[in-house]
């Protein structure tokens, strides 16, 4: 018995999934405090769904 076909899928699952995945990063102003103002994210294409991510892996 071999678990190489179900780990194939797996990772052909998480290719599928990240291929279009976009990483944008965020550095708050030198002396900033970690409240400092808020940040959003948004998109105007239509079926484009946002997530986000501290470690950068797709759920």
């Amino acid at each position: 018995m071999t678990l190489l076909p179900e780990y194939a899928a797996q990772i052909a699952d998480a290719h599928a999934r990240q291929m279009q995945q976009y990483r944008l990063v965020y550095a708050a102003p030198e002396g900033a405090g970690p409240t400092a103002g808020s940040l959003s994210f948004a998109s105007v294409r239509s079926g484009m769904k946002l997530s986000v991510s501290r470690t950068g892996r797709v759920q």
